[in-house]
């Protein structure tokens, strides 16, 4: 009896374990999602990558190669995971005429908060 009637009612709930759980971590992120969008703005990170994200800033008009999309994870060059962005804020980027500054005066908190935004924009 449990393995016909209750077994399937008990796996269909354990299913949705992981999905209340990527939900829950998703709202726990999002004011720190926030906090990177106003430090990306705040700290220049629009002025080459553009104010979505899209590598079109007035800054980065010239460089070539163009400032990395951040919604294209093919393009990111030391990875597109949050430890490979967070390496590339504190040490800077340089590839031809594209010079990304190092922002190791940042703090570790302003960093966290400005890679899980980048992170966020790879998903839209």
């Amino acid at each position: 009896m449990f393995a016909q009637v209750l077994l399937p009612v008990v796996l269909s709930i354990l299913c949705c374990f992981p999905l209340v759980g990527r939900a829950f971590a998703q709202e726990i992120k999002q004011p720190l999602i926030d906090q990177g969008r106003t430090l990306y703005l705040t700290y220049g990170c629009a002025v080459c990558h553009g104010k979505e994200g899209t590598g079109d800033g007035i800054g980065g008009k010239n460089m070539h190669p163009p400032p990395t999309n951040l919604h294209q994870r093919k393009e990111y060059m030391h990875g597109s995971k949050r430890e490979d962005i967070v390496f590339s804020i504190k040490a800077g980027v340089r590839d031809g005429d594209s010079i990304m500054p190092s922002f190791a005066h940042l703090t570790p908190d302003e960093i966290e908060a400005i890679s899980h935004y980048v992170v966020s924009l790879q998903d839209q």
